[in-house]
């Protein structure tokens, strides 16, 4: 799959084929496709290869943060994980459009 513009990356993340959605979250983790809602979203998939493809590709797009989940985290712990990574994209946000937060001076 050769997949050159970054839209057509991020509309692929929902495609009704887990492998799809797999092979396409590894893309977007190497290529650090602005994706970080679609795939925070993926860490609820319902397969297990697709959330932790999502988690990896978050783990990168985040400079080496890891809120998890871990492969074999319960549903609770996958919610936590969630709960963490949107606060952290939250904060991502805010950096960029406030000119004066300490990553933009």
């Amino acid at each position: 799959m050769m997949l050159e513009k970054d839209e057509d990356l991020t509309e692929r993340l929902s495609d009704a084929d887990p492998l799809i959605r797999w092979v396409v979250v590894q893309a977007v983790g190497r290529k650090r496709v602005p994706a970080e809602a679609q795939l925070i979203g993926l860490l609820s998939d319902s397969h297990g290869r697709v959330r932790e493809a999502a988690r990896l590709a978050l783990v990168q797009v985040a400079g080496g943060t890891d809120f998890g989940p871990s492969p074999n985290a319960t549903p609770v712990q996958r919610s936590q994980a969630i709960q963490a990574w949107r606060a952290w994209l939250a904060l991502q946000n805010t950096a960029a459009t406030d000119p004066g937060s300490p990553g933009n001076n």
